[in-house]
């Protein structure tokens, strides 16, 4: 009997690739492909490289890998797909070893097309694409959390970003699709589920929604024991949100909320939304309403233009809004952006030097948050670990912590753990009672 044909799928960038990367391993598994088992160094027969175009360094680390992957298995079918394949496809076709780039529309083919090239039941192709792109995820490669992309696309048009041309306009999932894939996947013993999306906080426009009426129904689902938001533009923000969050149980008090910049000049020529002060007062309401409410963000150094009064407000924000973790970039030029267009154009020096100092401030503000849990009690989703070597996870706020336990955690387990310690990274505490198994 033949050995089942097995599949290899690298990820990069956000979770909008990771959800797409898990719909694709779905279909490949129903199409008769099994993921490898890279503990067993099984051979693959079908590579897929989902990529990330968000930095330059992104493009370079996906063009190190897809070569690498091509030496290493080429005997494989090595597809490459996302961000960076959709809108240089052309370029990333060249590298030698690279059969095919996949466009993200298209990505719910790819497992029947693997299929019939590998010789598998060709009659059954239409089938496999048809059950890959409308089946609801019932796995999330190993995580204890499980990804559901709700919304696609964004219309913002910020000058430094190339998204909107490989993910196209807004659009958003039906309620009743997305309830459906989140009941799959808490049947599955997920019971941690995370909202993701280009534009998360434009669900529902296109079809004459707010988004809070799709998080009521996902709230009241049985088993759900966290609901956790990923990316919000800071202008999506509004009453109804922090209220949602603020009064039902499983919503997580945490967001990511990316600033870009702390200056109001800079952030006009980015093209955002918002300025400096709307952005602290929206934090500053939801931490007033939503008890541990925490705050990660994301931030650009050496921006166009970017003078060193532009780059102390920016510092001068991490301070005010104490976030738990920033996201620190150099400004990276893409292509066809109008930034990039742009003739005051900061020396790459001097974007790496203030990352530098901006990570500094960041760390000390974060362990200055992070100190304010010490003593406190915090439920955490165990992800990693055993007896020996202590375990790991995250609070309801996404505030790592590392776990000390004198009996043995269930992975996948919710407890409650007492915070003992804090730093810049980490929480360190000690389980207390009984663990609350999120199986249902």
């Amino acid at each position: 009997m033949a050995e089942q044909p097995k599949v290899l799928i690298r990820t990069f960038g956000c979770r909008v690739n990771q959800y797409d990367s898990a719909k694709m391993l779905e279909g490949f598994r129903r199409a008769g492909i099994e993921p490898v088992d890279e503990e067993l160094c099984q051979t693959p027969d079908v590579v897929v490289v989902n990529t990330c175009s968000v930095t330059s360094d992104s493009d370079k680390k996906a063009r190190q890998l897809i070569r690498k992957l091509a030496r290493e298995h080429p005997q494989a079918k090595l597809v490459v797909t996302g961000c960076y394949a959709e809108l240089k496809g052309e370029q990333l076709i060249q590298i030698e070893g690279v059969d095919r780039h996949v466009l993200m529309n298209d990505q719910h083919e790819l497992p029947a097309l693997m299929a019939e090239e590998l010789g598998i039941d060709s009659d059954a192709g239409m089938l496999f694409a048809y059950e890959a792109a409308h089946a609801p995820l019932t796995g999330f490669g190993g995580r204890t959390r499980a990804f559901i992309k709700v919304q696609e696309g964004c219309d913002l048009w910020c000058t430094y970003c190339s998204i909107p041309k490989s993910r196209g306009e807004p659009r958003s999932r039906t309620i009743d699709e997305v309830l459906i894939e989140a009941q799959s996947l808490l049947e599955n013993n997920f019971g941690e589920i995370v909202l993701c999306g280009t534009r998360l906080g434009s669900y529902g426009r296109d079809l004459g929604l707010h988004i809070t009426e799709l998080l009521e129904p996902l709230a009241r689902l049985n088993g759900l024991k966290r609901l956790r938001l990923s990316s919000f533009e800071p202008e999506d923000l509004d009453e109804a949100l922090i209220d949602f969050i603020a009064s039902t149980p499983v919503a997580c008090p945490h967001l990511h909320l990316p600033l870009q910049a702390g200056s109001d000049a800079v952030l006009k020529r980015m093209g955002r939304l918002y300025r400096r002060e709307e952005y602290a007062q929206r934090i500053e309401i939801a931490r007033e309403r939503i008890a541990d409410f925490a705050v990660t963000t994301d931030i650009i150094t050496g921006f166009p233009g970017e003078t060193e009064t532009d780059f102390e407000d920016s510092l001068d924000m991490i301070r005010r809004c104490r976030f738990a973790k920033v996201h620190s970039f150099p400004y990276s030029e893409r292509d066809d952006t109008p930034a990039a267009a742009f003739t005051d154009q900061v020396e790459r020096t001097v974007r790496r030097e203030r990352r530098k100092r901006l990570d500094e401030i960041a760390f000390r503000t974060a362990a200055e948050f992070r100190k304010e849990f010490d003593g406190t009690t915090q439920e955490v989703l165990i992800e990693t670990g055993n007896p020996d070597k202590g375990y790991a996870g995250f609070t309801g706020n996404y505030l790592r912590c590392e776990v000390n336990s004198c009996v043995e955690l269930e992975r996948g387990s919710l407890i409650p753990v007492v915070i003992k310690d804090s730093s810049s990274r980490v929480l360190v505490g000690e389980a207390v009672g009984e663990e609350k198994s999120l199986s249902v």
